[in-house]
């Protein structure tokens, strides 16, 4: 037998004979945790494992007949309804295979959900010929609770946590008319912007929650990106002299202002340039671009951000997986990218707005990485509406030069 894509097929000592082959493999195959379903090109099922005969007889209360659960019942249980399912087996008739891809779905038992994570995969004989598809599934109720749990512990703790941080940051805007003396001020300042990276992650981190329970929507008006970014530049050239990390910045004149959420966009931005100044050594460079989107954004009057730095950079294995919750990425260097917080609170919030992120390669000499996020334009709806003050001037401006 040989799964399409993994192509993985079996091979044993000559001097094993078939029957015990078929024991040995039947051995395999009950003793995986994955329970899986094979069903013929005609829809039918064929085959199923003991982990799958075990979770379809506790959903239906019964045992399976011929060796078999009936066809209907058992696709119905697993999360299929009967379309999905003659498009599924249409398509792979057609030669339309489909992608290996896993989805949490849920099916219901007597009034309780269940989540299953299931995948298809498309079966082939060992010259090639297609002859069935093997539906893959395993029980993830009890992570998928656990990790709703942890999301209303998560909500519960930082709301809590927003309050008295407020306080903080009041106080010290209090105090900072009142202080005349320079390394006074000094301390205020970075207390100030200390309390409000601290304002900024919780946000964030209700924001992500709020966002994964499909719970928030982004509050979206006409935005000058590029006042934004820059004032947003201005906050950070603190950290940026402290490293001895050039700060710069690049704008298009002709970026027209952008469809978005001004408090995430600030916090998207935030993030990244605070990213990229941390992970960039002493004598580094950190730029922020901002110019029009291109062709492959598919975003015709958008706009594209790129964060650059010459810092350890990102390996290709962590790329897919630097922007998941509380995911504690090393990058080509021994140092960590994040608390795994901010990141997926841009991945999120980006994509909520209609645009897009990634991470790749600095194509510069010495170069990190660059973070590169999309951002729609301001969509047409009438003469009326209150036009956005733009920044002028197609420059390159060095923020802070290095000592």
């Amino acid at each position: 037998m040989i799964l399409d894509g993994n192509r993985m097929q079996l091979a044993s000592h000559k001097s094993l004979d078939d029957k015990t082959k078929t024991e040995w493999l039947t051995s395999v195959l009950n003793s995986t945790t994955d329970g899986f379903v094979i069903l013929d090109l005609n829809g039918s099922v064929k085959m199923s494992n003991q982990p799958a005969d075990s979770f379809l007889a506790t959903m239906t209360g019964a045992e399976p007949v011929n060796g078999v659960f009936d066809t209907q019942q058992a696709i119905s249980i697993i999360g299929y309804k009967p379309v999905e399912l003659i498009k599924l087996i249409t398509n792979i008739r057609r030669g339309n295979i489909p992608e290996e891809t896993k989805n949490v779905i849920h099916v219901e038992d007597e009034g309780k959900i269940r989540y299953l994570e299931r995948c298809e995969k498309v079966l082939k004989t060992d010259d090639g010929e297609v002859n069935g598809v093997m539906i893959i599934f395993r029980d993830v109720t009890e992570q998928v609770e656990r990790e709703e749990w942890q999301r209303e512990f998560t909500s519960m703790v930082v709301h809590d946590l927003k309050n008295p941080v407020s306080a903080i940051y009041t106080g010290f805007e209090w105090m900072a008319p009142m202080i005349d003396n320079p390394d006074a001020e000094m301390i205020i300042n970075n207390g100030q912007r200390t309390t409000q990276q601290l304002l900024d992650m919780i946000d964030s981190l209700l924001d992500i929650s709020r966002m994964e329970a499909g719970k928030l929507s982004a509050d979206v008006e006409a935005l000058d990106i590029i006042s934004i970014a820059r004032f947003q530049i201005n906050s950070l050239l603190n950290l940026s002299f402290r490293k001895n990390v050039n700060l710069a910045i690049e704008v298009d004149e002709s970026v027209e202002p952008i469809w978005g959420d001004r408090s995430m966009v600030r916090r998207i931005l935030a993030n990244l340039i605070d990213n990229a100044i941390k992970f960039t050594p002493s004598g580094g460079k950190v730029s922020v671009n901002i110019s029009h989107a291109r062709p492959e954004d598919r975003l015709p009057g958008g706009c594209r951000v790129i964060i650059s730095d010459t810092g350890v950079g990102v390996s290709d294995s962590d790329k897919s997986r630097i922007f998941n919750r509380f995911e504690m990425i090393g990058g080509r260097g021994k140092s960590q990218r994040g608390a795994g917080i901010g990141l997926s609170f841009c991945k999120q919030a980006v994509e909520v707005m209609g645009g897009k992120i990634w991470v790749e390669d600095n194509p510069q000499p010495n170069g990190g990485s660059q973070f590169v996020f999309t951002m729609p334009p301001v969509p047409t709806f009438s003469d009326e509406m209150e036009p956005v003050k733009k920044s002028k001037g197609n420059y390159v401006v060095a923020i802070n030069e290095p000592a």
